[in-house]
């Protein structure tokens, strides 16, 4: 019994796989990477602007402001973290996301 409180302390202060080595754990995915200039046009729509799928607003890439999925669809930093809070799967074609 003793053990288990130690253990679901310690899981409760470093997360519940701090014990597992860093080998043996999944790479984290960054989704803040920068967008480049090719992406850039090929994802502005007929109206030069793109925008959030999630909240349907228009993005600006110039503040930076957004992530960036491994299916390469954009969205409001905001808006993804939110949507990843009640699903790990892009809300525009539902792959699977890892976590950040």
């Amino acid at each position: 019994m003793g053990l288990q409180v130690g253990i679901l302390a310690l899981q409760q202060r470093y997360g519940p796989r701090f014990f597992v080595p860093a080998r043996f754990l999944p790479v984290k995915y960054n989704y803040e990477r920068r967008i480049n200039l090719q992406q850039l046009a090929l994802l502005k729509d007929g109206d030069n602007s793109i925008d959030c799928v999630i909240c349907m607003v228009e993005l600006d890439i110039e503040a930076r402001d957004y992530m960036i999925a491994p299916c390469d669809h954009i969205f409001h930093r905001e808006c993804l973290q939110g949507w990843m809070q009640v699903k790990m799967e892009c809300p525009t074609c539902r792959h699977v996301l890892p976590e950040p």
